[in-house]
């Protein structure tokens, strides 16, 4: 929502394989009283931004910023450089655009796990009950414990994901995370 135009978002829920919805049929059209599914997909963009105006905000925001300095922030001040942002080339420059959004949402989600990863990595308590690492999946960190240590081992990984920087930093937003396990990974999810 915060980066396509109703083309995009139009074509993408059509051609969804999981759950294709066509804005074109005659009911949307007859109920958002349109000449085509685009139409359609521009009041759901609309209604979104209307409904969400802290998200409109965020993204004119984080332009304006990326115009301004040629890069955007993550949460931990990572830097993404946008060298094209000012460019001639409208195509660089809604690209850029995109990017400086979508960097600063993903770039942060990847800070927050990382963090919380590190810390988990470095608990000794974990090491003591016999739990370790085995795989990070975007937002979701995969251990190996065994079952008599399961429940501890959620208890600490839940509080470093939930306070990923550590207690002394407060973030706008509650972070919560959630766990579950099993005798696979199939299983836990």
């Amino acid at each position: 929502m915060y980066g396509g135009s109703a083309p995009t978002l139009y074509e993408s829920l059509r051609d969804d394989p999981y759950s294709p919805i066509d804005l074109g049929e005659e009911h949307y059209l007859k109920e958002y009283n349109c000449k085509n599914g685009i139409e359609v997909a521009q009041i759901y963009i609309d209604k979104y931004f209307t409904s969400y105006s802290g998200v409109a905000e965020f993204i004119k925001k984080q332009k304006k910023f990326a115009h301004r300095n040629g890069f955007i922030w993550t949460l931990i001040k990572r830097k993404r450089r946008l060298p094209n942002i000012n460019s001639h080339n409208y195509k660089d420059v809604s690209y850029c655009e995109r990017l400086a959004v979508n960097a600063c949402i993903q770039g942060s989600a990847a800070d927050i796990t990382n963090s919380a990863q590190l810390r988990i990595a470095a608990d000794k308590r974990l090491e003591e009950l016999g739990s370790f690492m085995i795989l990070q999946i975007h937002d979701e960190i995969v251990l190996e414990a065994d079952e008599d240590a399961v429940e501890e081992t959620i208890n600490i990984c839940q509080r470093y994901m939930s306070h990923p920087f550590g207690d002394n930093v407060e973030l706008n937003v509650a972070m919560e995370s959630e766990a579950d396990f099993g005798d696979n990974y199939a299983e836990a999810k």
